[in-house]
């Protein structure tokens, strides 16, 4: 082959040879220059000169330096001068400048030096964008950091054998810890009391379902605290896998202990009030009794009727304060239980109410005690009206309805009897007489609607919310 046709193979080869170079260098974000340590020239690669910003040529050493961010230039300085001299690693991170658009780069530099020819050979990598990703991982790590370090809830990581790998030092407050050291000795899944408080298995749950799980015990650490802790344990994955937990903890022993107080005090006042509803029944039940005792012993029905309707407004209280006395909360009661034993009890004050056959259409609903204490009276007032005046003629079967429903938030109590109805009314609809004055007075109390009519006998209707 003629020398000239090997010259061109030579030459294609080497412009093959640096094409290939300057695509490796671009892809990898490298560039590579050399110092002319003598005419203190630079000779850049494209790639350097892209990173810097600058045209593509050689250029003045000073020129370059004052790309450079003025705190680093003496560290590149100490450097070159260390690397000359000593011979020691030229091996710098520093920030630049770029004159093309004025953006700030991170810059990773590595160089040798050649002291027979006086030359410096060096690489640059533009790390601007791992340097991004480190400060952000830093600035996370740092937010972490504070939060864990000053959080108000004790907080324990740990991997999933059950080894505490941190905890903050709120953890070491509540657990009477001396230190870090001496708490990281404890294992999560083998510590005997953590196993009996249930932690242990709590622990072992995130790890077997991946997933939170909330929790409380009560336990005794290892350096003596009495302690009611309730937690929270998240696990932290990597992919589906969970590699590690953390948990949150706080100690509710204060808390604990002042509900328990508050329980005390509730059922002492539960034992109170059974007992004054109990002793209101018994001094009213003798009331009772001595009112029937007059009653039995009066001769005129100008006293008998008073002292009738007096029992019956008496003995609707006491099978009230009975019903609370009997019921779980002292503030409500089964209107079913309280409508069906107050009408039972009515019956037997009054001769001839086995002549009287009673409908009880009573849902079972409960019922505030400021709502029950008046309809009891009302009720009471209704049937003492209906055996006064509805079944006074002889022969006649007597019928009395009693209908409770209750429908969204309404209550509606219906008295009908097959009675003459209601012996008159005036304009508004209302009838005379004291009973059924009582009636809408205590409706009224009830923030109720009352309404009397007659259609083959007396109708009271009477509807109220609850």
């Amino acid at each position: 082959m003629p020398d000239f046709m090997k010259d061109q193979t030579i030459s294609s080869s080497l412009e093959k040879s640096e094409e290939h170079f300057r695509i490796i260098q671009k892809i990898a974000h490298l560039g590579s220059w050399r110092i002319n340590i003598g005419s203190s020239r630079v000779t850049p690669t494209a790639e350097a000169c892209r990173i810097y910003g600058i045209e593509y040529k050689k250029y003045p050493l000073a020129y370059l330096k004052n790309l450079v961010l003025p705190e680093y230039r003496p560290i590149l300085d100490d450097a070159l001068k260390n690397l000359k001299e000593k011979g020691l690693t030229y091996d710098v991170e520093y920030q630049i400048k770029r004159v093309s658009d004025g953006d700030v780069r991170d810059i990773h530099s590595i160089a040798e030096y050649d002291s027979e020819k006086q030359i410096v050979t060096g690489v640059i990598h533009d790390i601007t964008a791992r340097k991004t990703v480190e400060h952000a991982l830093q600035e996370s790590e740092q937010r972490y950091r504070s939060l864990f370090d000053n959080s108000v809830s004790g907080i324990i990581y740990t991997d999933i054998e059950g080894n505490i790998l941190e905890v903050n030092a709120t953890m070491l407050q509540i657990l009477g810890s001396p230190s870090a050291e001496a708490t990281k000795k404890i294992n999560i899944l083998t510590f005997p009391l953590l196993v009996e408080s249930g932690f242990s298995e709590d622990f072992r749950k995130v790890i077997e379902t991946s997933s939170i799980v909330h929790g409380a015990a009560q336990y005794k650490s290892k350096w003596g605290s009495e302690l009611y802790l309730e937690y929270v344990l998240n696990p932290v994955k990597q992919g589906n896998k969970v590699t590690k937990v953390i948990g949150k903890i706080e100690d509710i022993t204060y808390r604990k202990h002042f509900e328990e107080k508050v329980d005390a005090l509730l059922e002492q006042k539960e034992i109170l009030l059974r007992e004054i509803y109990h002793r209101l029944k018994n001094n009213m039940a003798s009331i009772e009794g001595l009112l029937m005792i007059q009653l039995g012993d009066a001769d005129d029905e100008r006293v008998n009727a008073p002292l009738q309707d007096a029992v019956g407004r008496l003995r609707s209280m006491r099978v009230l304060y009975d019903k609370l006395y009997l019921s779980a909360d002292f503030i409500h009661t089964s209107i079913e239980d309280y409508l069906s034993t107050l009408i039972d009890e009515i019956f037997e004050v009054f001769p001839g109410s086995r002549d009287v056959e009673v409908l009880k259409n009573i849902q079972n609903f409960l019922i505030p005690s400021d709502k029950i204490f008046p309809l009891g009276l009302i009720v009471n007032e209704l049937l003492t009206n209906a055996f006064k005046y509805a079944f006074m003629e002889n022969g006649k079967r007597g019928l009395l309805e009693i209908t409770a429903a209750f429908t969204e938030g309404n209550v509606r109590i219906i008295v009908k009897d097959n009675g003459p109805g209601y012996p008159s009314l005036d304009a508004n609809g209302r009838p005379a007489g004291f009973g059924l004055q009582l009636i809408r007075m205590l409706t009224k109390q009830i923030d109720g609607t009352v309404d009397f009519c007659n259609d083959n006998g007396a109708i009271c209707t009477i509807d109220f919310n609850i």
